[in-house]
């Protein structure tokens, strides 16, 4: 997402920049971000929260198999249209 580093304020600011610009912008409203349990990652709880969004964070094994299932429902339903 172009993060300088995985400290705090530019991986928000980069991640903010992406949720506005990507999903926002074209009339998307995120309520969930869901990652591994990576430290940075549970950092972002707080200041996501104020912006009205949801920090879930998996432990890596579990984060995994989501990803991979989230990954074929989007390639399911894009093969759909």
């Amino acid at each position: 997402l172009g993060a300088t580093s995985k400290h705090l304020q530019p991986y928000f600011s980069a991640l903010h920049g992406a949720i506005n610009t990507i999903y926002n912008a074209n009339g998307f409203r995120v309520g969930t971000l869901h990652g591994d349990s990576e430290r940075a990652n549970r950092a972002l709880a707080r200041p996501m929260g104020a912006l009205n969004i949801q920090v879930v964070a998996s432990t890596p094994g579990h984060h995994a198999s989501r990803v991979e299932r989230s990954t074929r429902t989007v390639l399911e339903r894009s093969a759909a249209f």
